[in-house]
Formats: C-alpha cells, sequence, structure tokens
C-alpha cells in the first residue's frame, strides 16, 4: 500500500506534538494590567476606521496630484525647447 508509509509518519507527527504539548504545560497566561497595556498600545498603533468616510475637501488632489506634477513639468519642458529652438528656426 503506498499511503502506508504517510500514515506512519502522521501517527509520529501527532505523538511528537502530542508530547510537545504535554511538556509545554499550562497555556501562557498574561497579567491584567499586562494585557490592557497592550491591548491599549495597539489600539493606538491601528486605529479602527470609522465607517463613515473622512470629509477631506482636498481628497481629489491628493488623488490626481501625481498626474498634475507629470502634466505640469511636461509643458514646462515643452515651452523651454520651444523657446531655444524657434529663435533658431527663424533665422
Amino acid at each position: 500500500m503506498p499511503d502506508e508509509p504517510n500514515r506512519n509518519l502522521d501517527e509520529q507527527l501527532s505523538a511528537w506534538a502530542r508530547k510537545r504539548r504535554d511538556e509545554a504545560g499550562a497555556p501562557f497566561e498574561l497579567h491584567p494590567a499586562t494585557r490592557k497595556l497592550l491591548q491599549d498600545e495597539v489600539a493606538r498603533t491601528f486605529p479602527k476606521k470609522s465607517d463613515e468616510p473622512a470629509a477631506e475637501p482636498e481628497g481629489w488632489w491628493k488623488m490626481f496630484w501625481p498626474r498634475f506634477a507629470f502634466a505640469g513639468s511636461l509643458c514646462l519642458a515643452m515651452s523651454v525647447l520651444a523657446g531655444l529652438l524657434l529663435p533658431g528656426l527663424a533665422k
């Protein structure tokens, strides 16, 4: 049977896991004051997001400023290039 070695391996792993759990003893418990400090720190670090969206009048600007900056820099570069080339072409 091809799955017989796998069954034996599964049994060995289960036995080893049981042995490790028995050696570990009771689950680790935090002191209530330490648990509260930890939970407060997590709440400060990762605040819950509110369900209603924040009213940001500049929200559209935050989303589109890279595009405006790129388009503006292209316009500026083309203006400088035209200013340099057009006088030379007029001669």
